[in-house]
């Protein structure tokens, strides 16, 4: 499970083709750096690259390289839930945010929880009124 999510994190990469991210600095004085407010494991990710988008769940190194691991592209106006990365074009931007995927799958798992504990304490109540 990823649980590394940061704010306003955000980094330009002059990384060329469908490799990994190599982290080259601020994109201006407001935002943090990876490596400020995250330590290494997965992360979630998106990348903007002129018109193009990837969103995905990466392995951060801890230092300045993100693994990527993609989920869903928009290439040339055209959404596509992928695997397939980006073919960047050394002039990206990667910030620290959760895809709408991720933000399902989360709400999706809590609402599961949720009817559990609710299953659960009707049980609990019977087996208490049944047992005074």
């Amino acid at each position: 499970m990823v649980d590394r999510v940061s704010d306003w994190v955000s980094e330009t990469t002059a990384t060329i083709g469908y490799g990994d991210i190599v982290l080259n600095g601020q994109t201006n004085q407001s935002q943090a750096l990876f490596r400020d407010d995250l330590v290494a494991g997965d992360v979630y990710y998106s990348i903007v690259d002129g018109i193009n988008r990837e969103v995905g769940v990466g392995y951060f190194n801890g230092t300045n390289g993100i693994t990527r691991g993609a989920q869903a592209t928009m290439l040339n106006g055209a959404y596509t839930i992928t695997v397939t990365p980006l073919q960047l074009s050394g002039t990206a931007v990667v910030s620290c945010t959760m895809s709408a995927q991720a933000m399902n799958d989360l709400t999706s798992g809590l609402a599961t929880q949720t009817a559990l504990l609710s299953a659960l304490r009707v049980e609990f109540d019977a087996y208490v009124a049944a047992h005074p």
